[in-house]
Order: C-alpha cells, then sequence, then structure tokens
C-alpha cells in the first residue's frame, strides 16, 4: 500500500506515540500470555508500528485491541491534563516553576503523539472484525461491545490519510481542561 508523504512526516514527528502504542499492545500480549514474536516500535515504512503475535480467541482480540487503544487515549489524555490546563488558560506554557515551563510542553507533545498514534493498524482491525463481529461464536455482548469502537478505530485508522487521527487528538487537547474542570471539585 502506497502511503502519502504527510502520513510519515506526522509520523516522524509524533513518534513517541508509535513508541507508546506498540509497547501497550505488547503490555496486554504479556499480561494475556500471549507469545510475541516481534515488535517494531518505529519505522518509516507501513505499517509505522506493530507487534506480531499468535492469533487470538475473540475475547483476548477484543482485550488487545479495543481496551489497549483506550488505554492509549487515556494516557494520552492524562498526560495532556496539566500541559493543557497551562496553555488554555493562561495563553502559553508559562509558570511560576522553570522546570514546569520545560515539562509542559513536553507532556503535551507526547500525550499529542499518543493521541494520534493509538488507533489500531488495518491488519488489526481485520482481525477484530474477522474474529469478533464475523464470529458467530463470539459471546454477543462482547459483539455488541466491539462493534462502536470498531466503527470509531476504522475511522479514524483509514482517517490518517485525511488528518482525522490529528483532528482526534486536537479535540481530546481541546476538550480535555474542560472535562477536568468539570469533574474536579
Amino acid at each position: 500500500m502506497i502511503i502519502p508523504q504527510h502520513v510519515y512526516l506526522v509520523s516522524m514527528v509524533t513518534f513517541p506515540g508509535s513508541i507508546v502504542h506498540a509497547y501497550t499492545r505488547q503490555l496486554f500480549c504479556r499480561l494475556m500470555g500471549v507469545p510475541v514474536y516481534e515488535t517494531v516500535y518505529f519505522t518509516l515504512k507501513s505499517p509505522v508500528k506493530y507487534v506480531k503475535r499468535e492469533a487470538l480467541p475473540p475475547g483476548k482480540t477484543f482485550a488487545l485491541i479495543c481496551l489497549s487503544w483506550l488505554l492509549d487515549v487515556l494516557l494520552g489524555a492524562a498526560l495532556l491534563v496539566p500541559a493543557s490546563l497551562t496553555l488554555f488558560r493562561f495563553g502559553a506554557f508559562t509558570a511560576a516553576e522553570p522546570w514546569a515551563a520545560l515539562l509542559n510542553p513536553l507532556a503535551f507533545w507526547v500525550g499529542f503523539s499518543i493521541l494520534v498514534h493509538s488507533f489500531p493498524n488495518r491488519e488489526e482491525l481485520n482481525e477484530l472484525r474477522d474474529h469478533v463481529l464475523a464470529n458467530k461464536e463470539a459471546p454477543g455482548i462482547l459483539r455488541v461491545l466491539t462493534a462502536p469502537l470498531y466503527l470509531m478505530m476504522l475511522i479514524g485508522s483509514w482517517g490518517e490519510i485525511l488528518f482525522l487521527n490529528v483532528v482526534f487528538a486536537v479535540v481530546v487537547a481541546l476538550l480535555t481542561p474542560g472535562i477536568v474542570r468539570a469533574l474536579w471539585p
């Protein structure tokens, strides 16, 4: 598959997210006792990151792909919280402490990068579709839980050509301060 150049540019700028994405997948495999054959954290080939492992049953497929995606989104958003609150409250990455002036932009970049790379690659989405959604033997509740997540991840994965993964990261960065202020007393 031919990947447009801007996808590689975005991948180079946001490489920490690629590393975290592959590590999260590898971590979930280890926790579930799934053998991992090869892990690539970042490359300028398609796919940019991947974990080669054995095929999984429906429940583990759901856990690996959907739950690790949600973990990546939560981790990226958590890193954006202090940086986003500072950025959107004061209009810049300013802070009283000098270390915060360095750490806030770094946390924002890493959190943003994680969100950009949070979506699974197309091979994982095909596996999710085949092992869970199209599998009549998979539990019905698992298929119901998978369907909306699969749709969101499919749009994000295919949408990287149109920068939808970057738009997703921007939306999360913009919504994070409001959500934190609403939930924090």
